[in-house]
C-alpha cells in the first residue's frame, strides 16, 4: 500500500512537478531554438567578417559602394539618369 502511494507520487510529479516532463520538453524546444540561433548568428559573423575584410583589401568593393551609395563618378564619366513610372512622361514634354 505504502510503496504504491510513493509509486503514484513519483509519477504525478514526473508529470505535473515543478521538473516534470512538460517542464523538461519545453527546456528541450529552447535549447534546440537557442542552437538555430546561434547558427544563424555564427553565418551573419562569417559574412560581415568577409565584407569587412573586402573593405579593407579590395579596392574595387570600396569603389562599388562609393559609386552605389554616394553616387560618385570617375574624372571624365558621363552619368545618365532614367526616370521611370508616371513622372517619366510628364518631364518628357
Amino acid at each position: 500500500m505504502v510503496g504504491g502511494i510513493v509509486a503514484a507520487f513519483f509519477v504525478v510529479s514526473f508529470f505535473f512537478g515543478e521538473m516534470g516532463l512538460p517542464k523538461y520538453l519545453n527546456m528541450v524546444k529552447y535549447a534546440r531554438q537557442l542552437e538555430s540561433d546561434i547558427q544563424e548568428i555564427q553565418r551573419t559573423s562569417v559574412e560581415l567578417r568577409t565584407e569587412i575584410d573586402r573593405l579593407e583589401h579590395d579596392p574595387r568593393r570600396i569603389e562599388e559602394l562609393a559609386r552605389e551609395r554616394l553616387g560618385l563618378v570617375r574624372k571624365g564619366e558621363t552619368v545618365y539618369h532614367f526616370l521611370e513610372g508616371p513622372d517619366a512622361a510628364s518631364a518628357d514634354e
